[in-house]
């Protein structure tokens, strides 16, 4: 009887046991995945630091020898130019000796002659410490451009700017590219001997970059200025390319674009209006595939448009749809 009193505590505790069991395996696997992104996030960070030291060094270093190079020709210049005067002074100190020396002799018609020719070579020397601009040091970092220029070459070494080139195979028959393969235009007439082969897209304008991404982080930027509405990001291999494809994330398009009346992140839920402040001229993408994320900013002044949360499955690739007629989109590469 006792026994099977309890009996039915020990399930309850042994239950209770295997729960606690299954929470203490999910706090493990979380603690596993906690370190596991902390070694990831320090070996980036060692990496990022390690090109930001190289490229602060040699940037100092080529300062230094453009410094030192500018100095030794400002200095030659300048020794030169001493030169030149105290050759001159020393002319006149002569000429000054010989006026006095013909004073003493009381040579008076020689004298007045004498002192309008040297009153004329002496009157075309104006005296002064006058330095043209050009002859001063001019390399310096305390202007903000020179820092502005500085960060932004960093900061391209942190975003990891990739050159991206679009691919001709996936471009929609309106769609006309430039021989660099970094230009792509919307036309009026469709090009009827390009293959309907399985990865062009054929009833949207949208064409893909050539290379893809199945892990790191990639950025590049957009010239967008010339086009009223167009759409970017990221589209998975996976994809569908053919009919009237749906811009979701489930679906491989991770994309921003300013239509349907105002800037427009195209999300899972449908598309969610954007808050953009000034028309994008040029747009930075920015892709994290182990963080699974897509952000866009202004190029110019990297303030924020939207980020994409999501987690990747297939090789990604830059994404590019054109809606204005004739306008050309460019890929700004370094």
């Amino acid at each position: 009887s006792t026994q099977k009193e309890l009996n039915p505590a020990v399930k309850h505790l042994q239950g209770t046991q295997e729960k606690l069991s299954k929470v203490k395996e999910k706090y493990c696997k979380h603690l596993n995945h906690i370190q596991d992104q902390a070694q990831k996030t320090e070996k980036q960070i060692n990496e990022d630091f390690v090109k930001l030291h190289q490229f602060l060094h040699e940037e100092e270093k080529n300062l230094l020898a453009d410094l030192r190079k500018e100095k030794e020709e400002k200095e030659q210049k300048m020794k030169e130019k001493i030169k030149s005067i105290s050759e001159e002074m020393t002319s006149l100190s002569i000429n000054i000796k010989d006026i006095e020396k013909k004073m003493d002799q009381g040579d008076s018609f020689f004298l007045m002659m004498e002192s309008t020719v040297q009153g004329t070579r002496i009157g075309s020397t104006k005296p002064g410490v006058h330095v043209p601009n050009r002859d001063l040091i001019h390399i310096s970092l305390s202007s903000s451009t020179a820092y502005a220029s500085l960060w932004k070459i960093m900061l391209n070494l942190l975003l990891r700017r990739v050159m991206v080139t679009l691919d001709p195979n996936t471009a929609h028959p309106e769609l006309t590219l430039l021989e660099d393969l970094t230009t792509v235009t919307l036309g009026s007439t469709r090009k009827e001997d390009l293959p309907d082969n399985p990865e062009r897209f054929d009833v949207r304008p949208c064409v893909l970059g050539s290379e893809g991404f199945t892990s790191g982080r990639h950025s590049w930027v957009v010239d967008v200025e010339k086009l009223t509405r167009w759409v970017l990001g990221v589209a998975a291999e996976s994809a569908n390319r053919k009919g009237g494809i749906k811009l979701k994330p489930e679906l491989g398009y991770l994309t921003v674009g300013p239509i349907l009346r105002g800037y427009t992140a195209f999300t899972d839920k449908g598309p969610t209006r954007l808050d953009v402040l000034k028309t994008p001229k040029k747009v930075l993408v920015c892709v994290d595939y182990e963080a699974g994320k897509v952000s866009f900013s202004h190029a110019d002044d990297m303030s924020h448009i939207y980020t994409f949360t999501h987690k990747f499955k297939h090789k990604i690739f830059p994404f590019f749809c054109l809606l204005t007629r004739g306008a050309p989109v460019r890929i700004c590469n370094l």
